[in-house]
């Protein structure tokens, strides 16, 4: 059982403080300083470049993948770390469109973060071939996942609200018409269980700097069903996803049968220090633990504001 006395001593909250917009950017570990200066002064300061092999600093992306994977409910080598949430939405959907070349219709809502559908725009505009944006209201993206749709983008959990999706029943609908789904857990990871497996996703994406607490800007994290690795499009075809990308073939060939192929470029291992301080703390956390003592903390503030 999750011991949360011990978590929150993990944390460096200032005194007098009760933080609730961790949504935003969540506090930061008491050990982030001494992962930042043990990658300046013990990394980066004595190995230069060979950093890259003695910290395993290139295999990093997927190191921290699979960490954080166990948040999710992602098997091992499914997931990836490293850019920005807006790249991994553009990345995500731009390989579910190829899956399904014939179809023109993105499905997202009304109540999705707005840089998602910014992206979405950015995508259709480069693809100029009809594609169209539907954004119907949240509680109506079943019905209308029809065949013309070829890929559903939805935010889990509603960022001002909290309305969560129905996860299991938009996927079983969608692969139903042959459609995919692409899933924006920037809410959702760290804050409630989730079953990319066991719930049969396609894609997910999301960030670390909310929930997970590794700092403004924290890198990003895709994930593709094992089922799909070998049929994904990197629409960002770089380096670090090539076949062999110490070759510095002029051409690109993506990495075989890995979630490599989805990585993009050299990622920040600075900010990777950052996020593993985090992991440390969230691999002692049970997602279910979190989740009860969630509700009973909002129940308890649900029943002192009516008491009020």
């Amino acid at each position: 059982m999750t011991d949360f006395a011990k978590t929150r001593q993990m944390f460096d909250i200032p005194h007098g403080v009760i933080y609730l917009n961790g949504n935003s950017l969540g506090p930061m570990p008491k050990a982030a300083p001494n992962a930042i200066n043990s990658f300046l002064m013990d990394e980066w300061r004595t190995e230069l470049v060979r950093g890259w092999n003695t910290k395993n600093w290139f295999m990093q992306s997927n190191t921290l993948g699979d960490r954080l994977g166990r948040l999710i409910g992602a098997p091992a080598g499914s997931t990836v770390v490293g850019d920005t949430l807006s790249i991994r939405v553009f990345q995500a959907v731009a390989a579910a469109l190829a899956l399904a070349p014939k179809r023109r219709v993105i499905l997202s809502d009304s109540g999705n973060f707005p840089t998602d559908l910014y992206m979405v725009e950015g995508l259709m505009g480069l693809r100029d071939v009809g594609y169209e944006l539907r954004t119907p209201a949240p509680e109506d993206v079943l019905d209308h996942i029809t065949e013309e749709v070829a890929t559903v983008m939805v935010t889990e959990v509603d960022y001002r609200s909290g309305r969560k999706h129905d996860m299991q029943a938009i996927i079983k609908k969608a692969h139903s018409v042959g459609a995919t789904v692409v899933w924006d857990l920037a809410h959702s990871i760290g804050a409630i269980p989730v079953d990319m497996y066991g719930t049969n996703a396609d894609f997910a994406v999301g960030c670390t700097y909310k929930f997970l607490n590794s700092g403004p800007g924290g890198p990003a994290f895709i994930y593709v069903a094992p089922r799909l690795i070998d049929q994904v499009e990197p629409v960002l075809s770089g380096w670090f996803a090539h076949e062999a990308p110490f070759a510095f073939d002029l051409n690109f060939r993506p990495m075989p049968g890995k979630i490599d192929r989805m990585r993009i470029g050299t990622p920040s291992i600075a900010a990777f220090s950052l996020l593993g301080a985090a992991l440390d703390i969230w691999d002692g956390v049970d997602m279910l633990d979190l989740r009860i003592r969630s509700i009973e903390l909002s129940e308890a503030l649900i029943s002192g504001v009516e008491a009020k």
